[in-house]
C-alpha cells in the first residue's frame, strides 16, 4: 500500500488507490444517479426500462372483470364488484409486462428507480454520478516532505473535519499485535490530528464499522516540524479488513497538517522503537539472541518479513 503517497498515476492529487475525500449533499433522490452500476449500487435504488405510474385497482371499478384481471397486482371480487388488491408498479416489470399494465410504458434507455439515498458514505465513483457532490480532502506535495519525494498535504478553509482513508487492507490475523506509525506535522502546531485505524467485519471495507478505531496520533496537535508517531495496536477479534485513516487541521479553520511514510505492521514477535534519527527494530525471529538493527530491508530480510504501507 501507498504509505509514502509516491504513486499517483492519474495525477489527481491522490495517492493510488486511497479515497482522497467525502461525499456530501444531504440526501437524493435515485432518478438522480444516470449510471445502471451507479444506480445499483446504491441502497434502495433500482434500475428500470419500464416507467411510468400503473393505474390503481379502484381504476378499474365499473368496468368488465377481464380488465380488471388484467392489471397486474389486481383481482376482481365478485361479491362486491370490485376491483381489489395493489397494482404492480411500473419498476416492477419487464419487457413484455410492462406494455400490457396500463399507466405503463417500456423505454429503450433505463432510469434509475426508488426513493431517496443519502449521500455520506458513497464512494468518489458512486457519488458523481448523482447529485450529490464530492468534497476533496488535501493533495500529494513534493516539497518539505520527511521520506521520499511526497507527501500528503490536509488543509481545511471551513469547520469541517477533512480526512482520507487508505486502501482496504485484509486483516489474517486480527489476535496478534500490530504497530502503527507514521510521521506528521502541522503548519500552526495546533492542529488536531489523527492517525487510526477504521475496523470492519467483512473482507471488503464494506461491512459493519467496529467501535474501536486504536489510533497513534488521537487527536494530538503535531508540531511544525516533522514529528514520528507510533504505537503498539489491538484489533477486535471479528476484524476482517481495516482502512488507515488520517484526519488533518481537525476542527481548525485554516488548519494544515502534513503526513508522511504511514505504516502498519504485524508486531507479533518483535517491537520498534525511533531513536530520533533512525527506525530500529529489535527482536528474537531467529530464535537465537536478540539484537538491534537499523532499518534496512535488505540486512534485515535474514531476520523479518518486513510489512510496510
Amino acid at each position: 500500500i501507498n504509505g509514502n503517497f509516491e504513486i499517483d498515476s492519474d495525477n489527481d492529487g491522490i495517492p493510488d488507490g486511497w479515497i482522497g475525500g467525502w461525499c456530501n449533499g444531504g440526501t437524493s433522490d435515485c432518478s438522480s444517479a444516470m449510471d445502471e452500476s451507479i444506480c445499483l449500487n446504491i441502497t434502495g435504488c433500482s434500475w428500470a426500462h419500464c416507467r411510468g405510474t400503473a393505474k390503481p385497482c379502484s381504476y378499474f371499478n365499473g368496468d368488465p372483470p377481464g380488465a380488471c384481471s388484467s392489471q397486474f397486482g389486481c383481482d376482481y371480487n365478485f361479491s362486491t364488484h370490485e376491483c381489489m388488491g395493489t397494482a404492480t408498479p411500473c419498476s416492477n416489470l419487464g419487457l413484455v409486462n410492462c406494455n400490457r399494465q396500463f399507466g405503463c410504458s417500456w423505454h429503450i434507455v433505463g432510469r434509475c428507480m426508488g426513493g431517496t439515498f443519502n449521500c455520506q458514505g458513497l464512494s468518489k465513483r458512486l457519488c458523481e454520478g448523482t447529485s450529490c457532490s464530492w468534497t476533496k480532502a488535501g493533495n500529494i506535495v513534493n516539497s518539505g516532505c520527511k521520506v521520499g519525494n511526497n507527501c500528503f498535504h490536509i488543509s481545511d478553509d471551513t469547520s469541517s473535519s477533512p480526512y482520507i482513508l487508505s486502501p482496504c487492507i485484509n486483516i489474517d490475523h486480527p489476535n496478534i499485535n500490530y504497530i502503527l506509525s507514521g510521521w506528521a506535522k502541522t503548519k500552526k502546531g495546533n492542529s488536531g490530528s489523527y492517525i487510526e485505524v477504521l475496523q470492519y467485519d467483512d473482507e471488503n471495507c464494506e461491512g459493519n464499522l467496529l467501535g474501536n478505531k486504536p489510533c497513534v496520533l488521537c487527536g494530538g496537535k503535531p508540531p511544525t516540524s516533522w514529528k514520528h508517531y507510533s504505537g503498539i495496536i489491538n484489533l477486535n477479534s471479528t476484524t476482517k479488513s481495516v482502512r488507515i485513516a488520517l484526519y488533518g487541521a481537525y476542527q481548525d479553520d485554516n488548519g494544515e497538517t502534513w503526513f508522511d511514510d504511514i505504516r502498519l505492521v504485524p508486531a507479533d514477535d518483535f517491537y520498534y522503537t525511533y531513536n530520533g534519527t533512525y527506525l530500529c527494530y529489535y527482536g528474537n525471529r531467529t530464535g537465537t539472541f536478540p539484537f538491534w538493527k537499523w532499518l534496512d530491508a535488505q540486512n534485515m530480510s535474514n531476520y523479518f518479513k518486513i510489512y510496510k504501507i
